[in-house]
């Protein structure tokens, strides 16, 4: 569909400028199915949240400092940071 300057931005799309001229419309209602996604998002986020508690516990195991090497302490400390943006 081409439209002018003088229409209405279309709902429930995406816009992308090509330039001060050219907008490009992508329809997005019906693309995806929301609930769907949520579903995974929350599946990925249980998962993530599982393995941050499994880090913690094994860093937080008696003996840990003294067995595990510093850069594997270190790699645990940053992945255990990372999942802690969550």
């Amino acid at each position: 569909m081409v439209s002018t300057e003088n229409d209405v931005t279309l709902a429930n799309c995406a816009v992308s400028v090509v330039n001060e001229s050219l907008f490009v419309y992508l329809k997005l209602k019906g693309a995806i199915d929301v609930e769907k996604e949520r579903e995974k998002l929350n599946a990925k986020l249980t998962e993530l949240q599982k393995q941050k508690e499994s880090l913690n516990k094994a860093m937080s195991a008696k003996g840990y400092e003294e067995q595990v090497p510093g850069e594997v302490t270190q790699h645990f400390e940053r992945e255990v940071a990372a999942k802690a943006e969550i």
